[in-house]
């Protein structure tokens, strides 16, 4: 994984100094569609020693030499104001994109600009990557480059596509590939056969939500051992998807609740109607091929505020859940978990035999009710989830995957466990709590990576050389915000803790090559 990580930050970096793709010899033509995409550096330095920390203490090394590499090209990094971004803009023309690089300086660099034919401005440098003799760059661009150097980056490496505008300029093959999708219907069908139908008004429908985001932004930052990956949709002003996309601010009560499972989420109270409408016009025709009335999904949807916390464990032995989810003022959670959770989930099961009979002889319903029962004087309800999977060609067939779940409401909270203990636990857990102001990330999730990937393993089928998950790997954190019409998601973990998971995972793999195909039958006399 370090090694792997390395590679992709020198690619990163190289792609701003060193020929990528042949410079087009077409003339810029008058209506500058602006760049396919922009590459920030706030910091090179920074960004270079943090690689370095990395690696090992050898200059022989491939990561070293390519470093050293791209110091020598930039004459040295000294010079290069560190409070503005390098810039790196693919800029369409031709047969073949181009690249013209700003680098902002706080002190000339003579050398530099003569080793790329570089054009000086007030205070940066614009060249052509490859560099040609004679460069000329449209002022709209030029000015684009300056104010991306400017506005601070995403991360300590940035990289910035214009949606709207990639989407728009190819609009018209985007369609074309999409009206090309076979029409006609399958000779067979199954409830899991998506017509092309469905398929294409899915894409359609996709390409009209995404041409509402005007700018993706993915950020990559190193901080001591965290590396940290984001993303950023940011919206049009006007439109319905910036709409949704706004934090509701209100008050929320479990944004603290201790979670003790290995698997955490929560999440703060967001525009759930607003989701699910957009959800239903991309993919209702999907889920009406599932069985899934997305009108009554929509209906049920709407009793949540989308305030949640929660966690999974995932054992040889099941999994264990407890979750607990904020319903709308005035809901009566009892009656809404007997009269439309419940029914729903059953009337969906009922829709779906045909898929569980393709692995079993016989229909398994994926819900089931159980028994109700009453917990510190509250209705507990219950359902059994039966999950059938496919099995590997190679390996034992797997039937079915049970687990109970209990439902129970008390007001506005809803609770579910995997147990009546567990929703005992919940209801005691939540009697005190008060409602406080919002603050922090809309949602976050964590995942112990080492009590998860043994969990996985744990219902994997029995193999000689399964791989020895190291202790305390730490956690892997995502964090998710909506802010004025932005999307934000955030994905950190510790690069030394998936290095050692890789280590652990290539050595089961090198033991499993050594195993003979035929263990069993070693002395088996050889067919002629």
């Amino acid at each position: 994984m370090k090694k792997a990580f390395l590679n992709f930050l020198v690619f990163c970096l190289l792609a701003g100094f060193i020929p990528i793709m042949p410079q087009s010899a077409a003339a810029q033509e008058e209506a500058d569609p602006g760049p396919y995409l922009i590459l920030k550096i706030p910091d090179i330095e920074k960004l270079l020693s943090d690689v370095e920390t990395f690696m090992p203490p050898n200059p022989q090394s491939k990561a070293t030499q390519q470093l050293n590499m791209i110091r020598m090209m930039l004459f040295g990094t000294d010079w290069i104001d560190p409070g503005r971004s390098i810039v790196a803009a693919m800029l369409p023309g031709g047969k073949q994109p181009e690249f013209i690089l700003l680098v902002p300086f706080q002190t000339a660099n003579n050398d530099f600009q003569k080793s790329l034919n570089a054009v000086m401005g007030e205070d940066y440098y614009l060249a052509s990557v490859p560099p040609k003799p004679n460069l000329t760059v449209s002022p709209s661009i030029e000015s684009e480059l300056i104010d991306a150097s400017i506005i601070p980056a995403a991360g300590d490496l940035a990289i910035e596509i214009p949606a709207n505008g990639l989407i728009s300029m190819f609009e018209v093959p985007i369609t074309a590939a999409i009206n090309e999708i076979e029409t006609a219907q399958p000779a067979q069908t199954t409830p899991s056969a998506f017509s092309p139908q469905d398929i294409q008004n899915m894409l359609r429908e996709i390409i009209n939500i995404s041409k509402q985001v005007d700018v993706v932004q993915i950020g990559l930052s190193l901080n001591g051992d965290i590396f940290t990956v984001g993303v950023d949709f940011n919206t049009l002003p006007g439109t319905k998807l910036a709409e949704i996309l706004i934090d509701s601010d209100s008050d929320s009560r479990l944004t603290h609740y201790p979670i003790s499972l290995p698997i955490k989420f929560y999440s703060r109270a967001y525009n759930v109607q607003g989701v699910t409408d957009l959800m239903e016009s991309a993919f209702a025709g999907l889920y009406g091929q599932l069985g899934i009335d997305f009108n009554e999904m929509a209906e049920m949807s709407a009793t949540f505020t989308g305030e949640m916390a929660g966690g999974i464990s995932i054992t040889q032995d099941g999994l264990v859940m407890e979750t607990i989810a904020v319903l709308k003022p005035g809901t009566d959670g009892e009656a809404f978990i007997r009269d439309t959770y419940l029914p729903w989930m059953e009337q969906y099961s009922k829709m779906l035999p045909e898929l569980t009979s393709q692995q079993t002889d016989q229909p398994i319903p994926m819900y089931e009710r159980t028994a109700d029962s009453t917990v510190s004087g509250i209705k507990v309800m219950g359902v059994r989830t039966n999950i059938v999977l496919p099995a590997p060609p190679d390996g034992p067939k797997i039937n079915n995957i049970a687990y109970n779940t209990r439902i129970a409401a008390v007001d506005d909270l809803m609770f579910i466990a995997s147990n009546d203990a567990g929703i005992e636990k919940l209801i005691n857990g939540t009697r005190d709590l008060v409602s406080m102001p919002a603050g922090g990330p809309l949602g976050r999730v964590e995942f112990d990576l080492g009590s998860y990937l043994k969990g996985i393993q744990s219902l994997m089928p029995a193999k000689q050389n399964t791989a020895a998950i190291p202790e305390n790997l730490g956690n892997m954190t995502m964090l998710i915000g909506m802010y004025n019409g932005k999307l934000s998601i955030q994905n950190s973990f510790n690069v030394q803790v998936i290095d050692r998971l890789i280590s652990a995972i290539g050595a089961a793999a090198s033991k499993q090559k050594q195993i003979p195909a035929d263990s069993n039958n070693a002395n088996a006399p050889e067919t002629p």
